[in-house]
């Protein structure tokens, strides 16, 4: 892997509303609620934060973003609703996260195919 700069994101970033569709049923929830708004952070991310890293530092625009478990929900968000935000994509831990989905209709992984 090439000499890299790592940014730790709050909380995975700002989430989307997402359905459960049966997993985490201990929880007794149908969805997480949003948390924050997922169309704000992008902008912030390519507004400001990816200017401000290229402008400072040697970035390329070359960017990876990493999701683990639940913080995998703002990186699945991305990858199907604004697919230039990031080159690669790795989800941890996340397999019961793909079972999820943005309406109470679809799943992540259908949407992730949808977008290819």
């Amino acid at each position: 892997m090439p000499e890299s700069i790592v940014i730790s994101l709050n909380d995975g970033g700002d989430e989307p509303e997402t359905y459960l569709h049966g997993m985490w049923k201990h929880t007794g929830e149908e969805k997480f609620s949003a948390q924050g708004n997922p169309e704000t952070y992008s902008k912030f991310l390519t507004e400001e934060l990816f200017p401000y890293l290229e402008s400072n530092y040697r970035a390329l625009n070359n960017r990876m973003i990493v999701g683990v478990s639940t913080s995998s929900i703002f990186p699945l968000y991305a990858l199907t609703n604004k697919p230039g935000l990031f080159q690669s994509y790795f989800f941890l831990s996340a397999a019961d996260i793909f079972g999820m989905g943005p309406t109470s209709e679809s799943i992540f992984i259908d949407e992730i195919t949808k977008s290819m």
